[in-house]
């Protein structure tokens, strides 16, 4: 079995790229962008596809710290679920990013090495969101819909899973560094992933990036993750 996870990314900023570009953190102290990701995965079982699901994504990001060795970055994102769930509670957007995760990275100039550095204020902001749509589902009758949540209540006591889960979503803004990258052309880099149950082998990963020029100054970032997923699978029978 294969998964294929298709991301697009629309970078929105002022400044226009050449035909080649190399990504690297160069960034300004004050430097606003906001990225929107559309991003559909698919399940592919011996050429069938099982399944097929896409979703829509806006992280905005800040740069707010410089220093010789490395950039800080505030990105500012909200779990897809914990969005669908505010709306089903029938919560209006909060202002600016009120609702969003405040994750702070700090992104080494040389390597383009990215660490979360706030992890536990990131979560508690997590748990006091969850309790605030819980709070509300409840009063409205709804609880059934809060029980989407409890796949993120372990989130908030466990810091490995949970930079594990938002490293999962926003690292395609740390890659692919320092490699050149050509519009029209593709960029394949081989790397490994978790696998998706507990100690079961890295699963390997192809990854294929795309750029392609959207307007004067907006481009479109493809990336194509083709991941082998028969050593879990085989795992898993052997366990059965």
């Amino acid at each position: 079995m294969r998964f294929i996870g298709l991301l697009f990314l629309l970078f929105i900023t002022a400044s226009s790229f050449a035909q080649t570009v190399t990504f690297l953190p160069k960034w300004k102290v004050g430097d606003k962008k906001e990225v929107t990701i559309t991003r559909q995965e698919k399940e592919v079982n011996k050429g069938e596809v099982e399944f097929d699901t896409t979703m829509v994504q806006y992280i905005n990001i800040e740069v707010v710290e410089e220093t010789n060795e490395a950039f800080e970055i505030m990105l500012y994102w909200q779990p897809p679920v914990l969005a669908v769930t505010r709306i089903y509670a029938k919560m209006k957007p909060a202002k600016g990013n009120a609702d969003r995760l405040p994750l702070r990275y700090s992104v080494d100039k040389k390597t383009g090495k990215e660490t979360l550095i706030n992890v536990a204020d990131a979560m508690a902001e997590l748990e006091s969101q969850m309790n605030g749509v819980t709070e509300v589902l409840e009063k409205a009758d709804n609880s059934l819909m809060g029980m989407m949540l409890l796949p993120l209540s372990i989130l908030t006591d466990n810091e490995e899973a949970f930079e594990d889960y938002v490293e999962e979503r926003v690292k395609f803004l740390f890659k692919p560094y320092g490699k050149p990258f050509i519009e029209g052309e593709e960029l394949v880099i081989k790397e490994q992933a978790k696998a998706p149950t507990p100690n079961a082998p890295m699963i390997d990963d192809n990854v294929t990036y795309t750029l392609t020029k959207k307007g004067r100054s907006t481009y479109q970032i493809g990336e194509v993750h083709d991941m082998d997923l028969t050593p879990v699978m085989e795992m898993m029978e052997k366990m059965m």
